[in-house]
C-alpha cells in the first residue's frame, strides 16, 4: 500500500500481489511465451506434461533450460523448480533487472 498527494489530494493505491498460480497441463506448447507473460504479469506458473509422451527425451529441452538461465540471470529473485525428469515446472517470476548482460 503507498500514498500519494497531488494538488491536496491524497490517493491511496494498493499494490495488489496476484498469487493465484496458472496452471498448464499442455507441456512444452508456448513454453516461452507464457514464461515472458508470467514474468511481466508477476504471477507464478506451474507447466506440466513437458514431453511426458517422449520416451526418449522427456523434459525440457537444452535451449529452454538455457532460456530459463537467461531469465534467471536478467531477474533478481526467481524460483524456478523442475522436476527430476524434467516433465514439470514451478516458475515463480522476480524482479526485472536493466542494464547489460552476456548469455
Amino acid at each position: 500500500c503507498y500514498l500519494s498527494k497531488s494538488n491536496n489530494i491524497i490517493y491511496q493505491a494498493k499494490m495488489s500481489k496476484p498469487s493465484t498460480i496458472l496452471r498448464f497441463e499442455d507441456g512444452s506448447v508456448q513454453f516461452r511465451q507464457r514464461l515472458v507473460v508470467s514474468l511481466l504479469s508477476h504471477r507464478p506458473i506451474l507447466i506440466r506434461n513437458i514431453r511426458s509422451d517422449d520416451l526418449q527425451n522427456p523434459g525440457l529441452k537444452d535451449y529452454e533450460a538455457s532460456f530459463l538461465r537467461l531469465i534467471d540471470q536478467i531477474t533478481n529473485g526467481t524460483k524456478i523448480e523442475i522436476n527430476s525428469t524434467g516433465t514439470q515446472l514451478r516458475f515463480q517470476p522476480g524482479v526485472l533487472l536493466g542494464g547489460e548482460f552476456e548469455h
